[in-house]
């Protein structure tokens, strides 16, 4: 029903959507659906260095039980009001792939060299880099709602109730 998340790649323009939660790509004036979910939406796209990674999120409400990336906590399990995320890559075929889940929705994807950084709404930032997975901060209670790295200045979060724009300190640009 509306658009939630953009990624360009190349002459891609790659959208997803919610209610129901589908991939799309625009290629010049050609538009397909990609792939549909059964999840509520496709919350958040980043183009990383495997491909197209893919946040999505079950209904909220929908009672799940809480699983960090192995090697990782959370804390406190997720409650079922923020709903559970999941991360998808789409494959060399354009099939998306779950490649991981999280006890919380999530609401943030960015691209960081050989990594991906995920946002998610209890205040959590994992990276997903080759070696496995990793809880790199938490912010408690202040969802991540964008991730914006800037090549060579460090990666800076944003976050909401309350917003905040917080930016890496000279000592430690990550």
């Amino acid at each position: 029903a509306h658009v939630r998340c953009l990624a360009v790649e190349g002459e891609k323009l790659w959208f997803g959507t919610a209610s129901p939660a589908s991939l799309f790509v625009a290629e010049g004036a050609a538009v397909r659906r990609v792939s549909s979910f059964e999840q509520e939406e496709v919350a958040a796209l980043t183009v990383g260095p495997s491909g197209l990674y893919l946040a999505l999120n079950e209904k909220l409400g929908t009672p799940s039980t809480p699983s960090p990336p192995e090697g990782a906590t959370t804390g406190t399990g997720a409650s079922a009001r923020e709903g559970r995320g999941l991360l998808f890559l789409l494959d060399s075929r354009g099939v998306p792939a779950r490649a991981e889940s999280f006890g919380s929705a999530l609401l943030s994807l960015a691209s960081e060299g050989n990594a991906v950084l995920v946002g998610t709404q209890d205040g959590s930032l994992f990276e997903i880099a080759p070696a496995g997975t990793s809880l790199l901060a938490k912010w408690e209670k202040r969802p991540l709602a964008a991730l914006p790295v800037a090549p060579g200045k460090g990666r800076a979060v944003v976050t909401v109730s309350p917003g905040a724009l917080w930016l890496p300190s000279p000592e430690s640009p990550r």
